[in-house]
């Protein structure tokens, strides 16, 4: 006689208990993405005035002389730098960008805002997108408000992950085109194409990174913004912008960039029809030769850039700092 196997029959009971290990993983992953994403300084503060004397007064030959000490050309040590990151949210390359304009007070007043008390709320963009915002950043000891000073140069990349969508934090891009008047690039949204913005409407996130590519020079940087100030603006929102866009007239040699600006020769525009915030940043340098989407799909997000390894950290706020390690 042929025996059958057991026959197994999925229960209502056991339907029920899938329905609701779905709702409550879905819920708790919401959950954790609508945590704030404002984290404050982990260390306790201390003064800078040692530091700053160490970056005004120091010079190169002094360094070449210090070399066994792991000095460096501004007369820092790394352990100098883990100390300035961890009370500034300043990076080596937001360092020397300080050094090089002697602006010395700008490690003071980065620190002054690092450990202000932010008061933020939350507000609705729509039906779907919120937004993490921040009425205002407030000296603890003499409780008046105090506002960042950011440390840009030209082509520098600032990304923030404040914004979201259920449980997908979608952030924002920009870039940094013009950094002695405070201009920015950005494609903020549906219905409004790529424009120049304030760099200091960015203080009204929480939380925020700003990135420079560290194999490029200050020159080519200087000529990706120029490009993109020039070129890529105007361009119609859609998130369907894909990195598959802008491979006619790319530069294969990131030398290439500084005489292909000059020339007006960077890039076909016809290529780009259509951009978002992380894709226009994105397209910028990938006429210069490099590659901005960390996970090299077809789709490149604030968060893709936010971890590529192109990128070293110039400042940030309110990010989480372990983040950058490796790239600061």
């Amino acid at each position: 006689m042929k025996k059958f196997g057991r026959r197994h029959f999925v229960t209502g009971r056991q339907i029920l208990a899938c329905v609701v290990l779905i709702i409550m993983l879905t819920v708790m992953w919401i959950w954790a993405c609508r945590a704030q994403t404002y984290v404050g300084p982990q260390a306790e503060r201390i003064e800078l005035a040692p530091y700053i004397t160490k970056l005004s007064k120091y010079n190169s030959a002094e360094a070449s002389e210090a070399n066994a000490e792991n000095i460096d050309d501004l007369g820092l040590a790394s352990e100098d730098y883990d100390i300035i990151y961890q009370q500034t949210g300043l990076g080596r390359a937001g360092v020397q960008t300080i050094y090089d304009s002697h602006r010395f007070y700008r490690l003071k007043s980065a620190q002054n805002y690092f450990y202000g008390k932010p008061e933020i709320s939350e507000s609705r963009l729509d039906v779907v997108r919120h937004l993490e915002r921040v009425d205002g950043v407030y000296d603890v000891e003499n409780n008046n408000e105090i506002y960042p000073i950011f440390t840009v140069e030209d082509g520098d990349i600032i990304i923030t992950l404040s914004s979201y969508i259920g449980g997908w934090r979608y952030g924002h891009t920009g870039l940094v085109v013009d950094a002695d008047q405070g201009l920015v690039l950005e494609a903020m949204t549906y219905g409004e194409p790529s424009c120049i913005e304030r760099l200091d409407h960015w203080d009204e996130y929480p939380a925020w990174a700003i990135l420079r590519p560290r194999n490029l020079t200050k020159e080519e940087r200087t000529a990706v913004a120029r490009y993109a100030h020039d070129n890529l603006q105007g361009i119609n929102y859609s998130l369907l912008a894909s990195t598959r866009t802008g491979e006619v007239g790319k530069c294969t040699n990131p030398q290439q960039v500084i005489e292909a600006v000059a020339n007006d020769a960077l890039v076909n525009d016809e290529n780009i029809s259509r951009t978002q915030c992380a894709h226009i940043a994105w397209y910028a340098y990938h006429l210069a030769g490099l590659d901005l989407d960390s996970d090299w799909t077809d789709y490149v997000t604030p968060a893709d850039i936010l971890r590529d390894d192109d990128l070293e950290l110039v400042m940030e706020y309110g990010f989480l700092q372990n983040i950058f390690e490796g790239r600061r």
